[in-house]
């Protein structure tokens, strides 16, 4: 999921109390993420009453601008690849059908995400998936210099995930029955991505700064 990362929105919160200091000032920012601070996370669906697994990648490549400017040109520099088959569901056994049953049948094992744009809290990635270029778009939340995005899709629908998804609505077709008595593995993923933004001012000084 280069994808994912691009995820890295912020952007509305603190340019108001950073961007604005630094123009009064004059001071020379240069804007950055907090070293190992961006998550992935993923969840899927199973139940006919929809309950969610929550999983998390766990190697990410993070790339962006070394010299950003503004939290703007550092956005828009931003490019992710993650390893989806090296991630944490809490639970072994799930792991392994996750991965011999799902994340071994897309085409893989790289996600990519790269971010295209952002305006009015929508940030737009151009994901490669599954052998597919397509565009997630994040709703993005800032709290302080702390940013989280998420979004919905389609698997089948969005990156022709079919095989993989008949592959383990199959594999777990026992441990996919609801209350119902009925088996039901959703095609429908939740991404969501978070993280922290840094920024240099003057003298060298490296914190964090909150849009106040």
């Amino acid at each position: 999921m280069r994808i994912f990362a691009a995820i890295l929105s912020l952007v509305f919160c603190f340019t108001a109390g950073a961007a604005e200091s630094a123009t009064n000032t004059g001071a020379s920012c240069i804007y950055s993420y907090k070293p190992d601070s961006v998550k992935v996370f993923w969840t899927g669906y199973k139940f006919t009453e929809k309950k969610g697994v929550k999983g998390e990648f766990k190697e990410i490549n993070l790339r962006s601008s070394s010299n950003a400017g503004s939290i703007d040109e550092l956005i828009m520099s931003t490019a992710v690849d993650i390893d989806m088959y090296k991630f944490d569901s809490g639970d072994p056994v799930r792991d392994s059908n996750l991965l011999n049953y799902f994340f071994k049948k897309i085409k893989g094992p790289r996600i990519k995400g790269a971010v295209s744009s952002y305006q009015s809290q929508i940030l737009k990635v151009k994901t490669d998936m599954n052998g597919l270029n397509k565009t997630l778009a994040f709703l993005v939340t800032v709290e302080g210099n702390k940013f989280k995005a998420a979004t919905d899709f389609d698997m089948v629908e969005l990156f022709k995930m079919k095989k993989p998804h008949e592959s383990i609505s199959k594999a777990c077709n026992i441990l996919h029955k609801g209350s119902d008595g009925k088996s039901k593995t959703w095609t429908q993923v939740s991404l969501a991505l978070e993280g922290e933004i840094l920024n240099s001012c003057d003298a060298g000084k490296v914190g964090a700064r909150s849009g106040n």
